[in-house]
């Protein structure tokens, strides 16, 4: 009695975990199909207003941090470079009303970036 009851247990647990692995996003890296500036389905999500962060200088932040790991200290590893813009994403998006719904468009555009972090120091969502 008690195997039939550890084998369903088993067969019930596995069913659970193949539906998981089922639902998990695939990502192929191998990927031959390009993707433009409009992503894959070919639809042009830019604004006509955009904020350019301007290219930074690589071999100069990377010689920078070479310099500053010199010291005998740990220090964590560094993933970017922080910029401070002031941009009013109320005044500078361009908005869509939608029935009960509206939203804003905003494009900033980062130049040789490999990704992007955007914090706010201000940030509201309306009730």
């Amino acid at each position: 009695m008690k195997s039939k009851l550890f084998i369903y247990a088993i067969g019930i647990l596995l069913i659970g975990v193949s539906s998981q692995l089922y639902a998990q996003v695939n990502t192929d890296f191998n990927n031959k199909i390009p993707i433009s500036a409009k992503g894959k389905f070919s639809q042009d999500f830019a604004q006509p207003r955009a904020f350019t962060i301007p290219a930074r200088n690589i071999q100069a932040l990377l010689d920078k941090e070479a310099a500053e790991n010199q010291s005998p200290e740990v220090k964590p590893y560094k993933i970017a470079e922080p910029i401070n813009v002031d941009i009013d994403l109320i005044k500078e998006a361009i908005w869509t009303e939608d029935n009960a719904y509206a939203y804003g468009k905003y494009t900033i555009v980062a130049t040789g970036a490999k990704s992007m972090s955007i914090n706010f120091n201000q940030f509201e969502l309306p009730v």
